[in-house]
């Protein structure tokens, strides 16, 4: 088949959907307009069976608004906060914010439910273990405190050893 994009999920755990903050990084390989990204997330999101028409009418608004049209090498990332809203960057500005409820699992849920299309990439998502839980919180914050990680470097070197390409 014809390669779209490359991705990466960083998260804590190897599971989902769990309760923390994890983040879907996506580095495409072609030239897409946004608001072809947004149809077809909310058909993968529809056949997953998340939302009423209604909700996912709003979603692909809200999604159409925020997704510019990418180039080949640009990074798209989604981030589920600790509050459970999606922040998205493109190329690692920040370009919009989702916050309805059910909308992170949704969306994820096109790459990371079990029932995904792209099952193969699913596998591929979950097994990276880039991220460690630390026993560490937010300080001094006005919302729900979310959990602090590091990066696991020698993790990242074995996996470029192994030939992933982390490049932009």
């Amino acid at each position: 088949g014809l390669s779209i994009y490359d991705g990466w999920y960083w998260s804590p755990v190897r599971e989902w959907p769990h309760d923390g903050s994890y983040a879907l990084d996506l580095h495409y390989h072609r030239n897409l307009d946004g608001r072809k990204i947004a149809e077809r997330s909310v058909d993968e999101i529809a056949a997953l069976g998340y939302g009423s028409d209604e909700t996912r009418g709003r979603w692909a608004l809200q999604m159409a608004r925020i997704f510019p049209d990418v180039r080949a090498g640009d990074r798209l990332t989604g981030v589920k906060t600790a509050t459970g809203s999606v922040r998205y960057f493109h190329n690692g500005k920040p370009i919009g914010e989702i916050a309805d409820p059910g909308f992170a699992q949704a969306f994820f849920g096109i790459w990371l439910d079990p029932k995904s299309s792209r099952a193969d990439f699913r596998k591929k998502l979950l097994a990276m273990e880039l991220l460690v839980e630390l026993d560490e919180v937010e300080q001094d914050v006005a919302h729900r405190a979310a959990r602090l990680y590091r990066f696991d470097r020698r993790k990242y070197q074995q996996l470029e050893r192994e030939g992933f390409n982390f490049e932009i």
